[in-house]
């Protein structure tokens, strides 16, 4: 009987050791039913949707995040520059969206408390090449603006 108390123990404490720690990070994210009504809800949620490509990825300094730099081609709302900065998460456990360098993708950002473009997981941003569904579903879009993208409410 001691032998099973003890094995049942130092199982309860080699799995606290292995999902108890505090620094692992789990992104959960709420759901929307159908892919038209989550589209028709971050159209009128967030304050930008656009495709492009992603140019840069630089890790922020003194912080979790990294600035990612994309090349906009289109818009579906927002006032964007032809180049704009978002910011995300460094890592998915984060939430943060692992965009890749030459890669293109259908955005979906907020404004944040600093007024700066912010995307994530959960906003299921997508590469422009699996998007086929989406970008029926979003239609033509427009050009980038020829003026830089200012973060205030009535621009975006």
């Amino acid at each position: 009987m001691k032998m099973k108390k003890a094995v049942c123990s130092i199982f309860v404490i080699l799995a606290f050791l292995m999902f108890g720690n505090s620094s692992v990070y789990a992104c959960s994210c709420p759901t929307v039913v159908g892919l038209e009504q989550e589209l028709k809800w971050k159209l009128k949620a967030l304050q930008a949707v656009f495709s492009g490509e992603v140019l840069e990825i630089n890790k922020v300094p003194q912080s979790r995040d990294v600035s990612v730099k994309i090349k906009v081609e289109t818009v579906w709302k927002g006032s964007l520059f032809k180049e704009v900065t978002i910011s995300t998460p460094d890592h998915p456990g984060s939430c943060g969206y692992p965009f890749q360098i030459g890669e293109s993708y259908v955005v979906f950002a907020s404004l944040s408390d600093t007024k700066t473009l912010t995307t994530g997981l959960c906003l299921k941003n997508i590469e422009v090449k699996k998007a086929i569904e989406e970008l029926k579903i979003l239609g033509k879009g427009k050009k980038p603006s020829s003026k830089a993208f200012l973060p205030s409410a009535e621009r975006v």
